[in-house]
């Protein structure tokens, strides 16, 4: 009957989001144990991009939100664990989406970067959405962290998906950091070595 079936909806949802909960605290073990394993190969940065953006348009349909990417016209290459990088790069669209404003945008773009004489690709995740409190900033990558404002605003989450990230671009070789506006919107930038 059509009650039963909107009666399980929910039910399943919150099964997803307690199964996507315990995964997430499984791997958190995994990087806090040291048991985190990467299969580094060449990746096209440009077309993985693509790709992923490509994957998030369904969602940004669903909030409302538009995507841009600013494709560079030159090839960078970068090493890197496909599948990690994956749910790193896809972790950090789907926030940009989840926490922007009906009919608010997310631009992408990808620039060569020079740090400590290491060439890096600089990858820019840019929102109009939420933004970070003040006073949450220093906290943002910090394990079952939720922004005060995100919890205001009823989006389910475990916390855990910045903290992953973070873990991930590092195991990488690179860093991550973040600009953000409140209510104006978050810049989040993060660094991967070049494959030279």
């Amino acid at each position: 009957s059509k009650e039963l079936i909107e009666e399980i909806k929910p039910a399943q949802l919150a099964a997803k989001n307690l199964l996507k909960i315990v995964n997430d605290l499984l791997e958190v073990a995994q990087f806090e144990e040291g048991r985190v394993q990467y299969q580094k190969q060449e990746i096209d940065l440009i077309e993985f991009l693509e790709k992923l953006l490509g994957e998030a348009e369904l969602a940004a349909k669903e909030y409302q939100v538009k995507i841009y990417f600013n494709r560079p016209s030159e090839r960078i290459t970068v090493l890197a664990d496909i599948i990690k990088l994956s749910q790193a790069i896809s972790n950090l669209i789907d926030n940009a989406i989840i926490y922007n404003i009906k009919n608010g945008e997310v631009a992408v773009s990808v620039e060569r970067f020079l740090e400590a004489d290491k060439s890096f690709a600089k990858i820019i995740i840019k929102d109009t959405g939420l933004g970070i409190v003040e006073s949450d900033k220093n906290r943002v990558f910090e394990k079952f962290f939720r922004g005060s404002n995100i919890a205001q605003e009823s989006i389910s989450g475990s916390g855990l998906g910045l903290s992953i990230t973070k873990d991930i671009i590092e195991g990488h070789g690179g860093r991550i950091w973040f600009e953000s506006v409140l209510n104006r919107g978050t810049t989040v930038y993060f660094t991967l070595p070049l494959k030279i």
